[in-house]
């Protein structure tokens, strides 16, 4: 049972901003599971992605984030297109993961650790 993700825009990982592009292939989602994003006019939408669907996000672009599975599942390919190898200055800061304690990712994962439910599945 997946919790979701929390909001955020893709950094830019790699050196060409044009040719990085994050995607993600649902394979099924017999869940609630939905994803939530904001357009260039800062519109929310939101998709129930089914299996065989495909959501494509570019660095510096589109906030989004994962409900959670509320119980079902959902199954995803997961892959990035670089076009070009070489590595953008944001790469480096993440690969160091020096994120403190005002980081909001890292509190949503810190809250998640210390649930009950969480503690149930160790």
């Amino acid at each position: 049972d997946s919790q979701g993700m929390v909001c955020h825009p893709d950094l830019q990982m790699y050196h060409t901003a044009r040719k990085d592009s994050e995607f993600a292939f649902t394979v099924d989602n017999p869940s609630a599971c939905k994803t939530t994003f904001r357009d260039a006019d800062g519109e929310q939408h939101e998709v129930h992605s089914r299996g065989n669907g495909l959501i494509m996000v570019r660095p510096n672009a589109a906030e989004h984030c994962v409900g959670p599975t509320e119980g079902g599942t959902r199954t995803i390919l997961k892959f990035i297109y670089v076009g070009d190898y070489r590595k953008s200055p944001a790469f480096w800061h993440y690969t160091g993961n020096e994120c403190d304690e005002t980081n909001p990712n890292r509190r949503a994962l810190s809250a998640r650790r210390s649930s009950p439910s969480h503690s149930d599945e160790l």
